[in-house]
């Protein structure tokens, strides 16, 4: 198949940052999993990387929904129900948990591309992201005109909200795989154990992945796993803005809080008198009663 647009950004980001090692792989042709021998000594910190799953309306999945997954050097899973299989696996086709196929390891660049895919946003997901409190004018013109197009689009075929349109018009399509988990069970839906009262997400046969910023832009899920038992997150926001634009500081935050929420996890307390003006300050600690 020919390799998508999501693929090609993701060897050019690869080709640009990855440096020449002295072994006979090359560097965009390294996986992830490759990463575990430099951690065998517990000497450095464990990477986790996210993503999130866009569920496919065709299969009978919610638009709405948004399943985070996270990826290390041994394991791709589900932040919420903890299914995983070995990272090297990811991108064979399974049937009941089993490999049917021995595709070779995705490279770390084409994972470069899914973890840093935004440009596959649909337009009510950029709209949604739009937080410039001194532009709204400039927003509102944008939504409208966004909106439009997705009432001439649902003009051509079904009864569907200009919402829901918008959610699913992509420019650029994400990344697609086989799902490792589908067929998972009779009903064909992964269980969440101990998940709290979330829901669990349909078990697709193929997997579509993108930038889990199109969610919210603080990757703590895979941190709130119950398993993990962490105590405290350090967050260091890197976004950069210009001096002339304001900026809800506290939105990001409040999307995670309302995750875990959702999902019955632990989350610090996040009291309005700390929130505010939290940009300007060089650290904000937020705990538990």
């Amino acid at each position: 198949a020919s390799p998508s647009l999501v693929e090609l950004y993701g060897f050019t980001v690869a080709n640009a940052v990855l440096p020449a090692r002295s072994d006979l792989t090359p560097r965009l042709s390294r996986g992830l999993s490759q990463q575990s021998a430099g951690l065998a000594s517990g000497h450095r910190p464990l990477p986790l990387y996210a993503a999130v799953r866009l569920q496919d309306e065709a299969a009978g999945g919610d638009a709405e929904e948004y399943e985070w997954v996270e990826f290390s050097p041994w394991a791709f899973a589900s932040c919420l129900s903890g299914r995983s299989v070995p990272v090297w696996s990811l991108g064979r086709h399974f049937r009941r948990g089993r490999s049917v196929s021995s595709a070779p390891e995705l490279p770390l660049a084409v994972l470069f591309g899914v973890w840093g895919a935004a440009f596959t946003a649909s337009p009510l997901e950029v709209l949604r992201s739009l937080r410039l409190k001194r532009r709204k004018e400039h927003v509102a013109a944008l939504a409208e005109h966004v909106v439009q197009l997705a009432e001439h689009v649902a003009a051509f075929g079904g009864e569907q909200s200009s919402a829901a349109r918008l959610k699913r018009m992509r420019v650029v399509h994400p990344f697609e795989c086989p799902s490792p988990f589908a067929d998972s069970d009779a009903a064909g839906r992964c269980p969440t154990p101990g998940s709290g009262p979330g829901k669990a997400v349909q078990a697709d046969e193929k997997l579509m992945l993108t930038d889990a910023g199109v969610n919210f832009n603080v990757p703590v899920p895979p941190l709130l796993r119950r398993e993990r038992a962490v105590d405290v997150m350090l967050m260091v926001d890197s976004r950069a803005f210009a001096s002339d634009e304001s900026v809800d500081e506290s939105r990001e935050l409040s999307c995670a809080a309302a995750y875990a929420q959702t999902h019955g996890l632990p989350f610090p307390d996040l009291p309005p008198s700390l929130l505010k003006g939290m940009g300007a300050r060089p650290c904000t600690v937020f705990g538990t009663e």
